[in-house]
């Protein structure tokens, strides 16, 4: 098994574990139940079948799984069963929105909608890679902390090699994470606007 295959099921055992978490069974489980589970995922993925570990047939039909839903997949893990304070929620909405964004960025447009191709700034773009840095460090002077750790690793991933794409956007975004991300930004929406009409004052009969 080369590096390349095995970070990329080391990603896919982490994102099966946070699937299975979400039961809720197992959302309060202990730790040392937890760490039974991410074993037994590992465990499962990597017994050969017909010449191939298992997790190599889940992976020819997800592909390989990006940086960003691996960090959402480790932090869902570690904070199943914890409350949800504000700056939490916060922070991850923030997240969530950017994910959409670097979605709506790049699928529309790479599926042939217009001209640009934003694929190809992927393979080393500068003016990508900076405007990333930058998106990075607002964030961060913002006080959030899942948006520009999700980036710092994404690139430093891709510096690395660690996966076989040498495309950038390929750490930052898979398809799931997308979409999943674009349906939680309209419950975001849908949320702050039932907010709204619960904060407004009534008026005076």
């Amino acid at each position: 098994m080369t590096m390349h295959e095995f970070v990329s099921m080391a990603g896919l055992v982490i994102v099966c574990s946070a699937l299975l978490f979400m039961l809720p069974v197992l959302r309060r489980a202990s730790s040392a139940a937890g760490v039974f589970v991410v074993a037994s995922v590992a465990i499962l993925l990597f017994v050969p079948v017909a010449g191939l570990p298992l997790g190599g047939y889940v992976r020819g039909v997800t592909g390989d799984i990006s940086v960003t839903s691996v960090c959402i997949a480790l932090a869902f893990i570690a904070s199943r069963g914890g409350g949800d304070p504000d700056s939490s929620r916060r922070d991850r909405d923030a997240l969530w929105t950017f994910v959409a964004l670097l979605a709506l960025a790049l699928y529309p447009m790479t599926l042939g909608l217009t001209l640009t191709d934003p694929y190809r700034l992927g393979y080393g773009d500068p003016w990508f890679v900076g405007g990333l840095l930058v998106a990075a460090a607002i964030a961060w002077t913002r006080g959030l902390v899942r948006v520009p750790l999700v980036i710092a690793l994404a690139v430093l991933a891709w510096v690395a090699n660690l996966q076989e794409s040498t495309n950038l956007w390929d750490y930052l975004l898979d398809v799931f994470v997308a979409l999943h991300a674009l349906g939680r930004v309209i419950l975001i929406a849908l949320r702050r606007v039932r907010a709204a009409f619960r904060a407004k004052p009534t008026g005076a009969s």
